[in-house]
């Protein structure tokens, strides 16, 4: 399908941007990556009648040092928060979530701010912010505010963020310096939203002991997640083998009754050389040689060519023809 028409605005600044935006009283969109929002277009899933390009506004993009969080702007694409060496010693967790994201393609245009403003809650980037308790930084006609992760997602698409606001960066928490974390995804392709994902991070003291461990599972349905702590790792537990180690082997089954009972089905007739050999070459006739024999020949050749038995699989030797013209031949003679 192609999209409802619209009226294409390419913001100077961000005055400029917050200003187009409130003069179309929440029917503009704001187009970052266009990787979320296009595809709704196409459908026609919305239909603004104006979209705000954000892509000719200087400092929106970049990924900073901002004390005890990482600012990350809203215009820094997927990749870039993905492979930044800052977001990975900072915040293993966000690079781990990202690299589920789509494909690379996607990641290279996709941006860490319209992906958190589209608010699907099947998408990495708005669970793992969820997780991490990290900030949204929103501009607008009143100024600048600070929307926490866990008050910014409200439900299917929906956010707090207001129709002339625009979402300007996000403050992501530093974790611990000995944080270990993991990534699990359901999914039914790699790069598809995940049905369920999970996301776990626990602090090891010097010793190597789990001295805070956390996780989160966002499901497919809402932006609900589990407890920060579970059940089954406490403080002080030594933590668990390595990724690779070797597990132990399992005992192997023993045979159930109805596979060693169960008898072996005859063996099938071998079918190879069904088609009557080229005289004097000893070769089956492929398909335009056959159309081309004649019916003497095709009746002669074709009583000579050994049949495998159905109960031994082996080949019997060609039993002797008699003698004569066929009944085609016959016919062709008399008339």
């Amino acid at each position: 399908m192609k999209p409802a028409p619209f009226e294409y605005v390419r913001a100077r600044d961000l005055d400029h941007a917050v200003a187009v935006l409130a003069e179309h009283g929440g029917d503009a969109k704001v187009l970052a990556g266009g990787q979320s929002l296009v595809p709704l277009l196409a459908m026609r899933l919305t239909q603004p009648t104006a979209l705000v390009d954000l892509a000719g506004i200087d400092g929106l993009a970049g990924v900073t040092d901002d004390g005890t969080h990482v600012r990350i702007g809203a215009m820094t694409r997927t990749r870039t928060v993905e492979t930044d060496p800052l977001v990975a010693a900072a915040v293993p967790l966000l690079p781990a979530a990202l690299r589920h994201v789509g494909h690379v393609t996607i990641r290279n245009r996709g941006t860490a701010g319209g992906s958190t403003a589209h608010a699907d809650p099947a998408a990495e980037l708005p669970a793992v912010l969820r997780a991490l308790d990290a900030e949204i930084l929103a501009t607008g006609p009143a100024g600048s505010r600070t929307i926490p992760a866990a008050a910014f997602f409200e439900g299917f698409l929906q956010t707090a963020l207001a129709p002339d606001e625009v979402l300007t960066a996000l403050r992501v928490p530093k974790q611990a310096p000995a944080t270990r974390v993991a990534v699990e995804e359901l999914a039914r392709r790699h790069g598809d939203f995940a049905l369920v994902a999970v996301f776990a991070a626990v602090r090891l003291d010097p010793a190597g002991l789990v001295a805070e461990p956390g996780s989160r599972w966002p499901g497919p349905g809402t932006f609900r997640c589990g407890p920060r702590r579970p059940s089954n790792c406490s403080p002080g537990r030594p933590r668990g083998p390595p990724r690779g180690a070797r597990r132990p082997t399992p005992s192997p089954r023993p045979p159930t009754p109805s596979t060693t009972s169960t008898p072996r089905p005859p063996t099938a007739p071998d079918r190879r050389g069904a088609h009557p050999p080229l005289p004097g070459t000893g070769r089956p006739a492929g398909r335009e040689e056959r159309r081309r024999m004649s019916p003497e020949t095709a009746a002669t050749t074709a009583a000579a060519v050994p049949v495998a038995s159905p109960s031994t699989g082996r080949r019997s030797p060609p039993t002797s023809t008699r003698a004569g013209p066929s009944r085609t031949s016959c016919a062709r003679t008399a008339g």
